[in-house]
């Protein structure tokens, strides 16, 4: 392969991965999101290290350095697209023209606590602000904001902020098909894995219950390789065709 051929090749896949990463960005937040922009350097890089330490001994800083060094507390107003050379970008609120994704953060999500007061008639009052839950497991994120709904108004996929199910989003990038199994959607699971090739057995996983003898889950393969997903849990089928079982969070009192 010549130096054209490999500069050509090498394009090619810095585009293809700059799609992806724009792809899995749009997938997970919609134009609106809060985000915290960098347009010149990141604040870790040294020259902005730098630029603090000035700040904090009260010397003198160039006005060039500050603009280069700003973080842009803002909201997405596009979605994210790739450069000629494949480097993903978005448009941001107050800020002209694109910039590159890894110099975007996600706003981390505010928690505003129960708010509890005395009315004018002695009577408790109490003011909450609503709560965004995870897709995947259901628990609560912290604040409703911009961020939960894309433009047609469906929620939006936010299992990407949950610790517990951040690991299925990272999984499904990489290739890897996963279900929810819950008792609504136990038939269709079971029914969508029994049409895989090579062909997978699936039989529902029966236990004492108060008693009586109820399904309580899935299992699937064949002995001794099977694993066994109670509802609530998260089956994963990775690109190798192994299936493991991502557990729902233990119940909090």
């Amino acid at each position: 392969m010549n130096a054209r051929d490999e500069y050509q090749a090498k394009l090619a896949a810095d585009k293809a991965e700059g799609q992806r990463k724009a792809d899995e960005f749009n997938r997970r937040y919609p134009i609106g999101t809060p985000v915290v922009a960098y347009p010149g350097i990141r604040p870790e890089d040294s020259l902005a290290v730098k630029f603090r330490e000035r700040q904090a001994a009260g010397r003198y800083v160039d006005p060039a350095d500050a603009r280069l060094c700003a973080g842009l507390k803002t909201v997405t107003r596009t979605p994210a697209w790739t450069l000629g050379h494949g480097e993903p970008v978005v448009s941001v609120e107050g800020y002209a023209g694109g910039i590159c994704l890894s110099h975007v953060d996600v706003a981390p999500r505010t928690n505003t606590p129960d708010s509890i007061t005395v009315n004018e008639q002695g009577e408790k009052v109490t003011t909450f602000r609503l709560k965004r839950a995870c897709n995947g497991c259901g628990q609560l994120l912290g604040d409703v904001d911009s961020r939960d709904a894309d433009d047609h108004g469906n929620l939006t996929d936010v299992r990407a902020e949950c610790d517990h199910c951040r690991p299925l989003v990272e999984l499904e990038a990489a290739g890897c098909q996963t279900w929810e199994l819950t008792p609504r959607s136990f038939a269709r699971v079971a029914d969508v894995i029994d049409r895989l090739r090579p062909w997978v057995f699936t039989k529902g996983y029966w236990q004492n219950v108060d008693g009586k003898l109820q399904v309580v889950g899935l299992r699937v393969g064949q002995y001794p390789d099977h694993i066994v997903a109670r509802f609530g849990d998260w089956i994963i089928r990775h690109r190798d065709g192994r299936f493991t079982v991502h557990k729902a969070p233990e119940a909090t009192s």
